[in-house]
Parts: structure tokens; C-alpha cells; sequence
């Protein structure tokens, strides 16, 4: 049974030769057909990624969850402090040096939505 077409429509678009190059070019970086890059330049507000930016801000959520894994590890345990059922608490050192990594990954994350 053949795949239904995800896209009924088409539109046509005029270009001048240097446009087209620069469009194929643009869209080649994107890692899109140049239908796709079209239609997501016109109908999105967001800037568009290249394929190594959506890599590497994929890499930075990555980062930005392992540190607030930690981050959540530590106020367990300090939970656990303050309620009686730990005998030290976590070091104060830990929780500061947590806190600076989910804020420096957080900056490098917005730095790089915002470029």
C-alpha cells in the first residue's frame, strides 16, 4: 500500500540564481531539503539551528539534567540531615560547586538558544 504524502501542497517560489545557491547552501548546513528550510524560515518565529548547534544544545540539556541529578542527590541528602535519619550532612562545598555547574550550564544553554 503506498505511504500517503505527508505534503499535499506545493507553492511555487521565484529566486534568482545567487538566492537559489545561497538557499541550497543554507539549507545543506541545516541538514534540510530546501522545501523544509523555506517553510520553516517563513513560518517560524525561533532562529533556525544548524545541525551542529542542535547537537551541541542537545548535548547541553544532557549536561544540564546530570547536574540536577546531582543537584537533587545532594538535597536528598540534606533532607535527610535536617530530618534525623543521616548523621552528617552533605558537604556545603558540594551543594555551592552544584549550583555553580547547573547555573554555568544553564547561561551556555540560553548563550547558545540566543546566538
Amino acid at each position: 500500500m503506498p505511504k500517503p504524502k505527508l505534503y499535499d501542497k506545493k507553492a511555487l517560489v521565484r529566486l534568482t540564481a545567487d538566492e537559489l545557491e545561497a538557499a541550497h547552501a543554507k539549507a545543506k548546513k541545516l541538514k534540510l531539503s530546501l522545501s523544509r528550510a523555506l517553510v520553516k524560515s517563513l513560518l517560524s518565529n525561533e532562529k533556525m539551528l544548524t545541525a551542529d548547534d542542535r547537537e551541541e544544545v542537545s548535548q547541553l540539556k544532557a549536561e544540564v539534567r546530570h547536574v540536577g541529578v546531582n543537584l537533587n542527590q545532594i538535597a536528598r541528602a540534606l533532607n535527610r540531615y535536617q530530618t534525623g535519619n543521616a548523621e552528617q550532612p552533605p558537604p556545603m562545598q558540594e551543594i555551592g560547586e552544584a549550583v555553580k555547574q547547573v547555573n554555568d550550564a544553564v547561561r551556555t544553554l540560553i548563550r547558545k538558544l540566543n546566538k
